[in-house]
């Protein structure tokens, strides 16, 4: 081959590479994309069009987009922030697999929300006042969701919900949801579940092992098999259930308050040996024994009970280190009935009050119990003072 030949090839050659190059940066530069966004328009969506990474903040708010389709972005370091859209009926993130937060809140027509490949939520997934969206579905197995919220829908079923650990899970309010199931939940730091699904919702965490504070309200099936340790208050008030086990939980290092299910007609919590707060157990109508917390040793603070009894039995109680108070509709319980609790060593730090007879409040006067207000829920504890406990 003559020099000049070989010159013209290697001119070609660097030519050639020189245009890949220049390709490559080109389409990396376009696929990752940088800095908060505002969408008003579809032209302000087209922005996105080239877009497979993103960091910043995405936010689509008070606009008249009817659709939000984002068909490219796999990663998102930031936020979907899609709220208060009144013309809104779907959302779609077709290539989207991991995004800080993913928030939608107030899309009033909302009916589509669609994220075939979204995995993971490192922060907070929210759906909030959508009242004709009927389903959420992560097809992939959402696997990590540090906060998943969902309120005031119209969602009737939550398809591959798979995360391992929570700090915070909310279901509120969505009238037409019947059913969750998270079969790899193991750990939460905070449930809220309440008024969902018309009168027979179900909630199942058979593999929970650990949880902090957490109210179920509304619930007429609850299955938590294994969960072992509470790190907070557990309170379960105006359910349906008719019987409340959990099996394996043997400590609670806050409060324990069952109150105002009308159906319940059995409580056990047979490895149960520490309250770190209050028990309370009152105004449930068909409770008339409680005898199941074979294993509770110590109290922390008060003991409450009131309701319908005609047998209360704590066979392992060894130390409660505030006042008990005990109310009956019946006369089949006294207060010497408690006797052994001081005979067999009990120390009682405050006083003991019993009374019986006691009509339960009708429906008119539950809020004088437990008030469920502004999603804030308020302990009866606070009403009962040092100086209405008296000593017998």
């Amino acid at each position: 081959m003559k020099t000049s030949e070989i010159r013209a090839n290697t001119k070609h050659i660097l030519f050639l590479f020189t245009f890949i190059t220049f390709n490559f940066f080109t389409q990396t530069k376009s696929n990752n994309c940088t800095g908060d966004i505002k969408i008003n328009t579809q032209h302000d969506l087209d922005i996105l069009e080239n877009c497979n990474f993103y960091s910043g903040t995405i936010d689509i708010s008070e606009t008249t987009l009817t659709r939000v389709i984002i068909p490219h972005i796999k990663t998102l370091h930031g936020s979907f922030n899609i709220k208060n859209n009144t013309k809104l009926v779907e959302i779609s993130a077709f290539a989207l697999k991991s995004t800080t937060n993913f928030i939608s809140v107030g899309n009033l027509n909302l009916t589509t929300v669609s994220l075939p490949k979204l995995r993971i939520t490192t922060k907070s997934f929210e759906i909030e006042n959508a009242p004709l969206l009927k389903i959420l579905l992560f097809p992939r197995g959402l696997l990590e969701a540090r906060n998943f919220r969902v309120k005031r829908t119209g969602i009737n079923e939550i398809i591959g919900l798979n995360v391992v650990a929570m700090n915070t899970l909310e279901l509120l309010n969505n009238i037409n949801l019947d059913r969750v199931s998270l079969p790899k939940l193991h750990s939460v730091n905070l449930i809220r579940i309440y008024k969902n699904g018309k009168s027979d919702f179900t909630f199942e965490a058979h593999n929970l092992a650990a949880l902090g504070e957490s109210l179920f309200q509304n619930i007429d099936t609850l299955s938590l098999p294994l969960l072992k340790r509470a790190s907070s208050s557990l309170t379960f008030t105006e359910n349906t259930i008719t019987r409340l086990s959990i099996p394996n939980l043997d400590q609670i290092l806050g409060s324990l308050t069952i109150t105002l299910n009308p159906q319940l007609e059995s409580i056990s919590f047979p490895s149960l040996n520490h309250i770190g707060g209050n028990l309370m157990i009152d105004n449930n109508p068909r409770l008339w024994i409680i005898d199941q917390l074979n294993e509770l040793k110590k109290v922390d603070n008060k003991i409450q009970l009131g309701g319908n009894f005609s047998k209360i039995l704590f066979k392992s109680l060894k130390k409660f280190l505030g006042d008990l108070f005990i109310q009956t509709s019946t006369t089949e319980i006294t207060c010497a009935d408690f006797f052994y609790l001081r005979e067999g060593g009990v120390i009682v730090i405050n006083n003991v009050k019993c009374e019986f007879k006691v009509e339960l409040p009708d429906d008119e006067h539950r809020h004088e119990y437990l008030i469920i207000e502004n999603d804030h829920l308020w302990s009866p504890f606070a009403r009962i003072s040092n100086a209405e406990i008296s000593q017998k």
